[in-house]
């Protein structure tokens, strides 16, 4: 495999023909996502308290004790690995991924327009006029691609933040071929810069609990922490932290 030309990568907006392995990178990217997440809230002090208790009320109805100290454990386990994916940023489909982020784009547009595209430290040309937007006036859900040599490299979204001008980044997700070679961080700037096109004024990125690489991440490239603001989980225990930057 030849090496990466970090300059001769092109970001563009997500094409229908990518949405199978653009899926694809994101089910590898959080795979260990959802049993960490699991585990973590399993073992939080109130989830182990009523486990405990669960396993007690237990040994009334069944005599082995290891069945009445497993099952509730199972039971818990089962019910979060039906409600935690929701959670993540790789629960969707090709097909839904495209519907929620590209549906509502013109299709002859999509397949055939260099709307979005950017190669590594050129300004996209196509929205280059430097005007500020205001955010709504262009698609609020977006999602970009990094692309080399015909490869997709990786992807970057934007959702609706908490107030009209904030962007959400999320599912940043970059092929493990690739990773440590500042994908990321080109997708993360590419990303700033639409943002700050379209007119948003800040971008905010939940990050796992359990991912001390995305912590680190997303410190590296100039976003702060907000304390107290988090996605909740079971039993109202966060599952993500809130990173911030100002454009």
């Amino acid at each position: 495999m030849s090496k990466l030309d970090p300059n001769a990568v092109l970001v563009r907006l997500l094409r229908q023909g990518d949405t199978e392995i653009v899926t694809e990178i994101l089910k590898d990217t959080f795979k260990g996502a959802e049993n960490r997440l699991i585990l973590y809230l399993l073992t939080r002090p109130c989830a182990l308290l009523l486990l405990a208790i669960s396993s007690s009320a237990l040994r009334f109805l069944v005599n082995s004790f290891i069945a009445a100290l497993v099952l509730p454990v199972f039971v818990a386990a089962f019910y979060l690995k039906l409600t935690i994916w929701r959670l993540t940023d790789a629960h969707y489909s090709s097909n839904a991924l495209w519907e929620h982020y590209c549906g509502s784009r013109d299709s002859v547009h999509d397949k055939h327009s260099g709307d979005g595209d950017s190669p590594h430290g050129v300004q996209n040309r196509s929205r280059s006029s430097g005007s500020r937007t205001k955010p709504g006036s262009s698609p609020t859900c977006r999602l970009w691609v990094a692309e080399w040599d015909g490869e997709i490299l990786g992807c970057v979204a934007r959702d609706l933040g908490s107030n009209s001008g904030q962007a959400r980044l999320c599912r940043l997700a970059v092929s493990s071929w690739h990773r440590r070679e500042g994908v990321g961080a080109l997708l993360v700037r590419e990303f700033e810069r639409q943002a700050k096109l379209d007119g948003y004024s800040s971008v905010i990125a939940h990050v796992s609990v359990v991912s001390k690489v995305g912590v680190e991440f997303f410190k590296n490239v100039g976003y702060t922490a907000e304390d107290g603001i988090g996605i909740k989980g079971w039993l109202g225990y966060p599952i993500s932290r809130v990173y911030v930057k100002m454009l």
